[in-house]
């Protein structure tokens, strides 16, 4: 199973290596996903391997700037 902030497209995965980081844009919250849960919320950017839609860590994401504006799936 892909690990969380992860998915795997393809069928037949053999390890979590050969999953791909959630998009910039999007969030993966569950394991196992073959694409991404959802688009990130709005007043949120993602970055990618996003393991939820509101990110604020400055890694995976963070709080849309001042002045900003961010929509769904802002990355």
């Amino acid at each position: 199973m892909c690990p969380i902030g992860t998915y795997g497209a393809s069928v037949g995965l053999t390890s979590a290596s050969q999953c791909q980081a959630c998009s910039p844009g999007a969030y993966c919250a569950q394991t196992g996903l073959k694409s991404p849960d959802g688009l990130c919320d709005p007043g949120y950017f993602c970055l990618g391997s996003a393991k939820i839609p509101n990110p604020t860590d400055n890694i995976m994401g963070k709080i849309c700037p001042t002045g900003g504006f961010c929509e769904y799936g802002t990355t």
